[in-house]
């Protein structure tokens, strides 16, 4: 009774004064406000979700405000694309910058990082320590949001044994905790792939699938997963490529669907020409939508394209999208590939990765935007395309959106003149909305930074803090432990880090694409099997700090 009250004299109060006041004190509104709220010791509440739900709203009206239960942040909607402010405001000074590598005398690298909701953290790559045959095993740490070992329950170095395994991808799932994926070798030498459903304390779950190993029914055994998102069913979708009967010598870009415990529904599509394909990258859209992204080779003209599929939860093409649901982008004799994608915040989707069909010299960087139909997007940086690059190579590994609405690309770069050796260095660019350099960002303000010493260093992966610094992560032969180390770098919101940066004076450039034709698709299911395994921990694994 006492709500309907409530509700009447609200309904009342805009009635006769267009204002509400909700206090205990009786005090009218202020002039100026349509709802005045007080209260000396209480707070108001916004609706609470997670990332996935938030993004999931359909017409977010502008000034809309949320609580990010996954990151802990209060969010807003400004019109165009949300906003997070974080503990201490979206661009507040961080004082804990940090260069760190991570491994043994042997080889160890990181690629992918993911942002824990507690501040920190996890990264999965691969270790060569563990290993008694010289091989490579899964590696997965946990690092504090200072760069320092985050230890619960002495798990926060991690290790699965197996031929040449690899962790390859990280996200966090619905229901809480994240899924992990790894590419390995069984003791035939065939190729397989993982996935390891893990608790928020990153504890196998095997209430949720635990440990799922993944086949297909072909001879040569090939199938290998480079990227995974969950649905909105929570499902799963996994990305990479797989022998398929359409062609048999080389693998196909490849799709397959889980249920939420890891079991294989039977959906599956692959696509592909007569040479190597893969998909890189795939996330949701709109509508229960899918997008995978990668690129297709052709051994006929030696020459690799850009490839992005939209398919509907089934997996069947959602033939709306780009060419009857295929996008493509090359030219014959020239090499074209895309490792990475985002949703955008006006609905389309942004590409990166890397070509030597234009640009200024070697393999540039390369940036594509699509409209959410598929088509190039023609008010980004020259007709949808644009280049970043040098003389020499520049390979875009990850791109991320931003909290300002612009957008960060990590990889790697080949200028000799930049450190006086040859070998590559960490390469973090900014670029804008529009798609032009972002001035003010990286070293000196040339809109990218360069970051490593006299050896190899690659970033892999990239993620944005909630108070907007940048954590890159990938490896370094430059400093360490010896051989390759796991790299991990903090850098501020303007692409400053603590040591080892400088300038990346490259250019920007446009080109164009046709479409690709050739590609044959189709269905190819794979198979699924749970196994269990225990982690050890490879005490020898330890972390040199560059500088903090």
């Amino acid at each position: 009774m006492k709500k309907i009250l409530f509700f009447i004299l609200i309904i009342s109060a805009f009635t006769a004064n267009a204002q509400v006041a909700v206090n205990t004190d009786g005090s009218n509104a202020a002039s100026s406000a349509i709802v005045d709220i007080k209260s000396s010791n209480k707070g108001f509440l916004p609706p609470r979700l997670s990332k996935g739900k938030r993004d999931s709203i359909s017409h977010p009206a502008e000034g809309l405000v949320i609580y990010d239960t996954t990151y802990k942040t209060v969010d807003f909607y400004n019109g165009e694309k949300w906003i997070s402010i974080g503990k201490s405001g979206i661009y507040a000074k961080d004082s804990s910058l940090f260069q760190l590598a991570i491994g043994s005398d042997s080889a160890e690298r990181a690629n992918d990082i993911l942002y824990t909701p507690d501040g920190g953290f996890l990264l999965t790559g691969c270790t060569g320590r563990a290993s008694s045959n010289n091989n490579t095993d899964m590696l997965m740490i946990k690092l504090n949001d200072k760069g320092y070992f985050d230890v619960y329950g002495n798990n926060s170095v991690i290790y699965y044994s197996g031929d040449y395994k690899q962790g390859t991808k990280l996200i966090h799932c619905n229901e809480s905790g994240f899924l992990m994926t790894a590419n390995w070798k069984d003791e035939n030498g065939y190729d397989k792939t993982s996935s390891y459903r893990l608790t928020a304390n990153r504890q196998i779950n095997g209430s949720l699938g635990g440990i799922t190993e993944y086949d297909n029914n072909n001879s040569s055994h090939y199938i290998k997963v480079f990227s995974v998102v969950q649905l909105s069913n929570d499902y799963y979708c996994y990305a990479g490529q797989c022998d398929t009967v359409q062609n048999e010598n080389w693998p196909d870009a490849y799709l397959f669907l889980t249920d939420s415990a890891g079991e294989p529904t039977g959906n599956s599509f692959y696509i592909g020409r007569s040479g190597d394909d893969a998909f890189k990258d795939v996330i949701n859209t709109t509508d229960g939508k899918i997008l995978a992204v990668g690129y297709s080779h052709s051994n006929d003209n030696s020459s690799s394209a850009v490839i992005a599929v939209e398919l509907n939860s089934d997996l069947s093409l959602h033939t709306a999208f780009g060419n009857n649901g295929i996008f493509s982008f090359g030219d014959d004799n020239t090499y074209t590939f895309v490792n990475s994608v985002i949703k955008t915040n006006d609905g389309g989707f942004l590409l990166a990765g890397e070509t030597d069909a234009f640009g200024a010299g070697g393999y540039d960087a390369l940036i594509i935007k699509l409209q959410a139909n598929g088509q190039l997007d023609k008010n980004f940086g020259t007709n949808g395309v644009m280049t970043i690059g040098g003389s020499d190579n520049e390979i875009i590994n990850k791109i991320i959106e931003t909290k300002d609405g612009n957008y960060v690309l990590a990889g790697y770069s080949y200028q000799s003149s930049w450190w006086g050796t040859y070998p590559s260095d960490m390469y973090i660019a900014k670029i804008t909305f529009g798609g032009n350099r972002y001035s003010g960002f990286g070293y000196n303000g040339a809109g990218a930074v360069c970051i490593g010493g006299s050896s190899e260093d690659r970033a892999y992966s990239i993620i944005e803090t909630t108070n907007g610094c940048l954590v890159a992560a990938g490896y370094t032969e430059s400093f360490g432990n010896g051989g390759e180390d796991m790299v991990v770098v903090k850098l501020d919101p303007f692409g400053n880090g603590c040591a080892n940066t400088k300038s990346a004076g490259t250019t920007v450039g446009t080109g164009t694409g046709g479409q690709v034709t050739g590609l044959a698709t189709g269905n190819h299911r794979v198979y699924g099997s749970s196994y269990s395994s225990a982690y050890t921990f490879p005490g020898s694994v330890s972390i040199s700090r560059i500088c903090h």
